[in-house]
């Protein structure tokens, strides 16, 4: 059975249930969102803070010299005790126990008490692990928790000592520098010694490819050749998969955990642990390990601003709703307040609509966009999710302050996690992203025998979740459903290409593990939502931002008339833009543009290019003269 433990009056599960029932039984459902980072769970907390107090003992040791400063280094943790037990914290919290495992490897690296090896592999722990998921998600929920995250000081900090320890002329890491075989190792291993953090060799040596069909046929005797060589390049290509071709990322995370299980027998036969052979190589496996949790934790956090069952679960029971309203987050209770004043209105036309924003720079222009919402008469079903300076400007100039509901965690998960609070609780709604500005009425251009619109990009497959329509109804809550789980289990994943791909528009596994064969298709009785696309060439359109660099091939922008223009996304998530693929070759502030622009009243509704050239200008900017011929793949590289 998980466990449900308090943190400052929040409820976090820990661990999946893999016997008996749920009490209330719809409580189940958010059994299939493990606490990755044991938020709740006092041990995690105290290794986290032994991992902090031992980097600051191994950084005084670099300044005063060698000493016997471990004894006192880690005072919170009694390796003896039963609930730092190996097989406890393995079914509990498996990623804690794997930092843990490094910090009595670290300590036996000074400490004349050396512990049994078996103590210290870490890798055995994760893929051995209670959550009954494969590598492919296994690898990236590990690398995105917040105990690999304690783990980069620890590394920079300790490996100095253990090659002084080691000495000048250590066989083993003369050993794992490799013979060059199929592939030139000793030119690999320069080349990552050389090369920017963030560039990829693998791909450029020559041999690659005949050494990968090699390999793939015969792995144990090529991963000999040079162990950690192979396991380096894995990461890189793994690199790759993370930001270009997600739905390889489990393949190669296979590979990978066979790779670790070919290194911890090797050490294990050379009597050492796996970890000694990760320091003593000269192969810089922890800089790749640490550009993929840079990369990966960018998109999620493991940590909720909902319960888990308010997002998850479609709770249509009375007592269900009873129970939410006696003991809702602190998220859900701004919410229900929000709704409850949302549908008190007589001008509500059962359609909300809602955005997400934080931040200083945005909250700044939000007075402008609640002008605008009021000027179209929506003002009072404009739902505003913020954080931090933008809730507080929020409540300052909403005339409804009970519509700005506060949260903390801010990611495209966080996005859907709100949609999905909303859909439960039964209301549609229409998701605008912040940098967009209503150029008329949206809701005559909402086709209601829909269950869900979205919209596309004017010239490719891919689709935008700038906007999204969304009615309250079974479907749509299991695809939300599905969608956070998939998100939750994929940190790495485009929140876009997760969304098209549940709709059936990308591939989002090549070999789907049995977990996401369950997440592709909606749960039993229930059918995937009837959706659309809203209009990308004309109603609901982009601004022009990035180019192709193909003679009149465009995939952002759109053609028609401005009076038909409903909404118009200037694409400014960042305020940056690349300037080596951005058609204008600098970035443009279109915030400035349509919310802080003395020429527009935005409380006038007449349009906003006829107001001032400036828009009208900036709007046929993006304007292409015809539609597309032909829409481009939804890929960003062919692999």
């Amino acid at each position: 059975m998980s466990r449900l433990l308090r943190s400052e009056g929040r409820l976090l599960l820990v661990g999946l249930s893999v016997a008996g029932s749920c009490e209330p039984s719809w409580l189940c459902a958010s059994e299939q969102l493990p606490d990755f980072d044991c938020l709740g769970d006092p041990r995690a907390q105290r290794i986290l803070e032994a991992a902090r107090g031992l980097r600051a003992s191994l950084e005084q040791l670099a300044r005063e010299g060698p000493g016997d400063v471990f004894r006192e280094s880690l005072p919170v943790l009694e390796w003896k005790e039963a609930v730092y037990r190996d097989d406890v914290l393995a079914e509990e919290c498996p990623y804690a126990l794997a930092l843990l495992r490094f910090l009595r490897w670290c300590q036996s690296h000074v400490d004349a008490h050396s512990s049994d090896s078996d103590r210290f592999e870490i890798f055995e722990v994760l893929f051995q692990s209670p959550y009954l998921l494969t590598p492919g998600e296994v690898f990236p929920t590990f690398v995105n928790s917040r105990f690999v995250k304690e783990m980069w000081p620890l590394v920079a900090a300790i490996a100095p000592l253990v090659a002084r320890k080691a000495g000048p002329d250590d066989e083993l890491g003369a050993q794992l520098r490799c013979q060059s075989t199929e592939v030139n190792w000793t030119d690999y291993l320069e080349r990552l010694q050389s090369k920017a953090p963030d560039a990829l060799v693998w791909f450029d040596l020559p041999g690659v490819a005949a050494f990968e069909e090699l390999f793939r046929r015969n792995m144990p005797e090529k991963f000999l050749d040079c162990p950690l060589g192979v396991l380096v390049s894995l990461l890189e290509k793994l690199l790759v998969m993370q930001e270009f071709y997600t739905e390889g990322y489990g393949l190669v995370a296979a590979e990978i955990a066979a790779a670790f299980d070919g290194l911890q027998q090797l050490a294990h036969h050379l009597g050492r642990s796996t970890l000694d052979l990760l320091f003593l190589s000269p192969w810089p496996f922890w800089d790749h390990l640490a550009h993929l949790h840079e990369r990966g934790s960018r998109r999620l956090r493991y940590d909720l601003d909902f319960y888990p069952w308010e997002i998850l679960s479609n709770p249509g029971s009375p007592s269900v709703r009873r129970w939410l309203r006696n003991r809702p987050s602190q998220t859900m209770r701004s919410l229900l307040l929000a709704l409850e004043e949302i549908s008190s209105s007589e001008a509500f036309n059962q359609i909300l609509l809602c955005t997400l924003l934080w931040g200083g720079r945005l909250a700044g222009y939000l007075p402008a966009a609640l002008q605008r919402m009021e000027a179209l008469g929506f003002l009072h079903q404009y739902l505003i999710f913020c954080g931090g300076e933008a809730c507080e400007v929020c409540r300052g100039s909403h005339r409804w302050p009970s519509l700005c509901v506060g949260m903390q965690q801010f990611a495209l998960f966080s996005k859907h996690a709100m949609i999905a609070a909303i859909v439960n609780q039964g209301f549609d709604l229409l998701y605008l992203d912040f940098d967009t500005i209503v150029m008329q009425d949206p809701f005559p251009r909402l086709a209601r025998d829909a269950e869900m619109l979205v919209s596309r990009d004017f010239g490719s497959e891919c689709l935008n979740t700038g906007v999204i329509y969304v009615k309250a109804c079974p479907s749509t809550a299991d695809f939300f459903h599905r969608l956070l789980l998939w998100l939750w289990h994929h940190p790495f994943e485009f929140s876009q290409k997760a969304f098209a791909g549940l709709l059936g528009q990308e591939q989002l596994a090549a070999e789907p593990s049995p977990l996401q064969r369950r997440l592709l298709a909606p749960r039993a009785a229930l059918q995937a939502p009837r959706w659309a696309l809203l209009d990308p060439i004309n109603e609901f359109v982009t601004s022009k931002v990035y180019s192709t660099h193909l003679p009149g091939v465009h995939f952002e922008g759109w053609t028609g008339e401005l009076s038909q223009i409903v909404v118009f996304h200037f694409l400014d998530g960042g305020g940056v833009v690349d300037p080596t693929r951005s058609v204008r070759g600098s970035y443009k502030d279109l915030f400035e543009v349509f919310l802080s622009n003395p020429k527009l009243n935005l409380s006038d509704t007449t349009p906003l290019y006829e107001q001032d050239p400036a828009v009208k200008e900036e709007l046929l900017w993006s304007r292409h003269e015809a539609v597309p011929r032909e829409l481009l793949k939804c890929r960003m590289v062919n692999m």
